[in-house]
Order: C-alpha cells, then sequence, then structure tokens
C-alpha cells in the first residue's frame, strides 16, 4: 500500500522500510557485540602489559640488589676476594678492554685474587703474563691503592707491597694516604727491584704522558664546571646506596 503527503514527507513502502530497520537493528547488535569483546579483549591486554611491567620493575630492583650485594663481597678496601676461574666469563670480561687499550693507553690492576689466592696487582701472570704476553698490551699499568686491607694477608707492609707490586709488572703504585711511608716503600722498590724493570715503568709512564697530552689537544673540555660534575656524581652514588 502506498501511502501519500506530498506536503509533508515523500511516499515510501512500509515492508520495505520496516525491514531495513530490522537490518538496521542487527548491524547495531552486532557492533555493539563487537566494541564489547574488542574493549574486554584491549582491558585483558592492558592488564598483561601492566603485570609484565610490574615484573620487569621488580627484576630490574631484584638485579641491583644483587649488583650491590656483589660490590659488597668484592670490596677490595677491607677483604681479598677470590674469583673461581670461568674462560667463557673472562672472555666476555676482556673483550671491552681488549677493544679500547689502545685508545685508553692505561689500566688499573686490582687486588682480586684468582684461585691461586694471589692478588692481580701482585701477580706476575696476571700483570706481565696476562696483560703484556697474552693481551699485547703494551701502555701503563696501574696498581689499587696499595694500602687496601686485601692485601694484609699476601703483604702485611706497604714497603712489601710496593715492591712486589712492581715486579708483577705495575708501572705506578699508588699509595693514596700513608705519606710518610713513602721513603720506605721507595727504598724497598730500589732495594728488590732490577734497574731494568724500573726504567721499563719510567718509559711507559712517559709515553703515558705524551698520549694524554695528545687526547687534550683534541678533546674539548666539558662545558659543565668541574663543581657540577662532582654534585653529579654524588647524586649518583647516593642514588646507589638507597637500591
Amino acid at each position: 500500500m502506498i501511502r501519500t503527503n506530498l506536503a509533508t514527507r515523500p511516499f515510501y513502502n512500509e515492508r520495505i522500510v520496516n525491514l531495513w530497520l530490522l537490518l538496521l537493528a542487527v548491524l547495531v547488535a552486532a557492533a555493539t557485540i563487537f566494541n564489547v569483546t574488542r574493549v574486554r579483549s584491549d582491558s585483558g591486554s592492558n592488564t598483561e602489559l601492566a603485570s609484565q611491567a610490574t615484573q620487569n620493575i621488580a627484576r630490574t630492583n631484584e638485579l641491583r640488589r644483587t649488583a650491590a650485594t656483589l660490590r659488597a663481597s668484592l670490596d677490595t678496601h677491607k677483604e681479598l676476594p677470590v674469583i673461581p676461574r670461568d674462560p667463557e666469563e673472562e672472555a666476555r670480561d676482556l673483550a671491552p678492554f681488549e677493544a679500547t687499550m689502545a685508545a685508553a693507553g692505561a689500566v688499573m690492576i686490582s687486588h682480586a685474587a684468582g684461585e691461586d689466592g694471589r692478588p692481580a696487582s701482585l701477580s706476575r701472570a696476571v700483570a706481565t703474563v696476562l696483560l703484556r704476553e697474552t693481551l699485547r698490551f703494551d701502555g701503563a699499568a696501574f696498581s689499587d691503592d696499595l694500602e687496601m686491607g686485601a692485601l694484609s694477608a699476601v703483604a702485611p707492609s706497604l714497603p712489601e707491597r710496593c715492591a712486589a707490586a712492581s715486579l708483577a709488572g705495575c708501572d705506578l703504585l699508588f699509595v693514596c694516604s700513608r705519606i710518610a711511608d713513602y721513603p720506605d716503600c721507595v727504598e724497598r722498590v730500589r732495594a728488590e727491584v732490577p734497574p731494568a724493570r724500573i726504567a721499563e715503568a719510567a718509559a711507559r709512564l712517559d709515553r703515558y704522558a705524551r698520549h694524554l697530552d695528545r687526547l687534550r689537544a683534541v678533546t674539548a673540555r666539558p662545558d659543565r664546571p668541574l663543581s657540577v660534575l662532582i654534585a653529579d656524581i654524588a647524586d649518583l652514588k647516593s642514588r646507589e646506596s638507597t637500591v
């Protein structure tokens, strides 16, 4: 049946319109169901991501605490740490040094000991055989502070430690605060270390000084004042202590 009212609306077929309205209702219902499903799916994904992020943060904090514990257990200021032999780990540890040693021109040898119990700074196997013969490093080698507690059991007196470190292969011997012991340290080195070894160390240190001069000539000085850099370092240390 055709109903017409030319004054207010165009003509239409009521049955067709009802079918179209029914189809539209079905489409709206389908779209609503899809959106609800999508929202639930997104909510589930967001929940999973949030859970994963929480787990990652917890894992990061755990690793930081583990690192802090390891640093404390390897504190050569107080006692001698012994590092078990692990060729694979040693290779990973040495890789960055091998890649940068020529540019650096110097290295500091720690007091950590291998399985033989000998501190690296007093060990010819480390400071000469490994460093010079295996890695072919020809730069300057510095000892860590020879006043540290890690050396107490191995070399009780400071002059003894200085001579042992020089014989092992350290070119520059750090005695950081016990200035009154300097003369005895120098005399002990002169008495026990061959002149050729002392000359070798002096030559390496001279080359390193020239290397530093070249680096200074091509390196821009930092824009920030030294006081700001010191404050930044202090801030980093305080953050580490709270982990």
